[in-house]
C-alpha cells in the first residue's frame, strides 16, 4: 500500500533490497502486490488470511513477480 501520489517501480524496490546487508537475494519476496488498501479488522489489524486466500492474483491492484534465483521483477498480467 502506497501513500497518495506515491509510486513504486520495480527497479527502486530492487535497489532497496540490494542495499540491505543482511538480506540475501534468495530471501527476497517472490511476489510483490500493490493495492489501494489492505483488508483489515475493526481494530485496524491486517487480515493476513484474506491476503493468503487472494493468492497471487492481481485483482484490484498490481502484481510483480521475481523469477526463481533472479533479481528483477516483472509485472504479471491477468488473462480474462
Amino acid at each position: 500500500m502506497l501513500r497518495d501520489g506515491a509510486q513504486l517501480r520495480p527497479d527502486d524496490f530492487v535497489t532497496f533490497l540490494a542495499a540491505q546487508p543482511d538480506l540475501s537475494p534468495t530471501a527476497w519476496p517472490r511476489y510483490l502486490g500493490i493495492d489501494a488498501d489492505l483488508p483489515t479488522t475493526a481494530t485496524n489489524k491486517i487480515l493476513k488470511r484474506a491476503l493468503t486466500a487472494a493468492g497471487t492474483s492481481a485483482e484490484g491492484g498490481v502484481l510483480w513477480a521475481r523469477r526463481t534465483r533472479g533479481t528483477a521483477y516483472g509485472q504479471l498480467t491477468v488473462s480474462p
